[in-house]
Formats: C-alpha cells, structure tokens, sequence
C-alpha cells in the first residue's frame, strides 16, 4: 500500500477533529462497509465522524452494522476549513461521489483519497492507495495497521462484507495471499461470516429470479464477447431493479473473453458492467466511455439509449481484441 506521506497522515489526524467518510453514487459493499468501518475506527481516536452519501443506499445492505448512522447531507456546523477532512473511498474521481461540487468546494476540506481501483484521478491532499489490493476495505485496514488502531466486532463484519464481494467470495482474480490475510484478522476479530454469507447470498427475493430469467433470456455470443441486456420494462414487470452480480454469471462460461451487462438507465441513459478473463483489459474500454475501474473488472455510464449503447461497447470490445 502507498500512503503518500504517513507523517503528513498523521499530522493531519491530529490537527483535525471531524472526519467525513463518503463514497462513490450507488455505493457497493465495499464502499459502505470501508466508510462505516473507517467512520467507527476513527472514533477510537477521539474524533467526531460521520459517514454521508448523496443519496439512499440499497435497503438490500440496511443490515450492515451502524448502517442507520448515514446521513445525506453534511451537518450544518461543519467548520469550512481544512479541519475539516473529506475521507473518499472507493470513488476514482470527485464527480462519482454525487455531491454538488460546490458545496465541497464551499466546505473547503482536506481530502484524502482511499482506493484501489487502476482508474482512480489521483485527486486530494492525500492518497491512500494499492491498486493490488483486491479491495477498498483491504486498502483501509492496512491503514488501520499503520495508526494502530483496533478491529471489532462491527468494523471487521464491514470490512469483511466489502472483501467478500469485491473478490466475489474469493473467486476473482484479484483475490491474493494478501486478501485471504485480512480475512482471517477479520474473523479472528469477530466478523460475522455466516450473518454477511445469508443477507448477501442467501435471502435473493423470489422477484429478483423473475428478473434473472428475463435478463437471461437476452444472452448474446459473439466471438468470445457475450452480453446480457436489462431493460427498463422488465423491472416493472418484476418490481425489481437489483441486477448486481448479473454480470458474473457470464464469467463462469467457458471461452467467454468478455462478459458485458447493459441496464436501461432511461431512454438516453445506459450503465454498463464489464468483466474480464484472460488477456482483455476491460479499464481501457470502460475509460473510452468515461468509466474506469480495474483490467478485469470495470463499468461505465453512458449517454446513449441501450440498443445503441450495446453496438458501441461491443464494438469496442472487438476493437480492444482484435476482432475489426
């Protein structure tokens, strides 16, 4: 792990007293769980902390420890100062956080930018930073470590939570010794393996198999490149809008060299999930869309109507392959 300067880190700890942990738009378990875990482990020190997205969380992640502390906007008494520290997590640049970017800039903080993805805009005072690590909650115990301070109960059960699914239960690439390390302080220090194993993987609502099963029925193969599209329709026709991990399920087909999942984000709008085996590098084809993230795991959100955001992609992906 790089931390730009330890030193300035800790300077920077004890000048200031409020810590705001935040993370990227539509957060993922790994981005909750090292702002929750970060904002519970900085009290350790003292510190007044909070954690604050721009917008509501998936309810499907409501069970994460001290989860109902999240608030939406910054407290109104925030000194505007450098003080004050901005703590990002998992976000690759300012605008993925959501906020107003006036308002951030109104609040005047120290930022410190915490993250492990390729892609990330090197912004902020400080970085804290492994683009190795399989995680984001990976990157903030290391720095845990590195300032002594403890794990518990709650804080390794959201740490843990972000590791398991970033690694996809140890199963992607990105798993090393290194992550199954952190797994086991995180359940020697009383992660609660079997509650995170049901609420993620084990409680999928009967509407959630409704939607698979249309999203399935979409299946494309076209040399190595296979896609599977969500429309905006079929969300209303199953009441559900929960499509993660839908991506993966092309990744455990044999000769598939990318794995693509379109969802209709409006009529103009479409995010897409993009995913890796071999030699492709999907960060590169994501970065073409204004996207990013690691060689084998990425995604985008693109200002193009579904049907047209797929002949893009694709193409690009043949491009990216040397299919054209």
């Amino acid at each position: 792990m790089n931390i730009t300067n330890i030193t300035k880190m800790k300077a920077i700890i004890d000048d200031a007293d409020i810590f705001i942990f935040t993370s990227h738009i539509d957060p993922d378990c790994d981005g909750l769980g090292g702002s929750l875990g970060l904002m519970l482990a900085f009290r350790q020190l003292g510190k007044k902390t909070y954690t604050v997205l721009c917008d509501k969380f998936s309810s499907k992640y409501s069970w994460l420890p001290h989860s109902d502390e999240i608030l939406y906007d910054f407290p109104k008494d925030l000194p505007k100062d450098k003080k004050t520290v901005l703590f990002t997590v998992d976000a690759p640049n300012i605008p993925r956080l959501g906020f107003d970017e006036s308002i951030i800039n109104e609040l005047n903080p120290t930022i410190i930018n915490l993250d492990h993805h390729t892609s990330n805009a090197r912004f902020g005072d400080l970085m804290v930073f492994d683009e190795k690590a399989a995680s984001s909650t990976e990157v903030a115990y290391r720095l845990m470590q590195q300032l002594d301070l403890k794990l518990d109960t709650s804080i390794s059960t959201l740490l843990y939570t972000g590791l398991i699914t970033d690694t996809g239960r140890f199963r992607f690439s990105n798993t090393r010794s290194e992550s199954f390390e952190c797994a086991q302080h995180f359940l020697r220090s009383g992660a609660k393996h079997n509650l995170i194993i049901k609420k993620l993987f084990e409680e999928k609502p009967f509407e959630k198999l409704l939607l698979e099963q249309k999203v399935l029925s979409t299946l494309q193969n076209d040399n190595g490149i296979a896609w599977l599209k969500c429309t905006k329709k079929m969300m209303e026709e199953t009441n559900c809008s929960d499509t993660e991990e839908f991506v993966n399920k092309l990744t455990e087909v044999s000769g598939i060299e990318i794995s693509l999942f379109f969802k209709e984000a409006s009529e103009s709008s479409t995010k897409i999930s993009l995913r890796a085996r071999g030699n492709a590098d999907v960060n590169q084809i994501a970065s073409v869309f204004g996207g990013g993230g690691h060689a084998k795991a990425a995604g985008a959100k693109i200002d193009l109507c579904l049907d047209e955001a797929i002949k893009k992609v694709v193409n690009e992906c043949k491009k990216s392959l040397g299919h054209n």
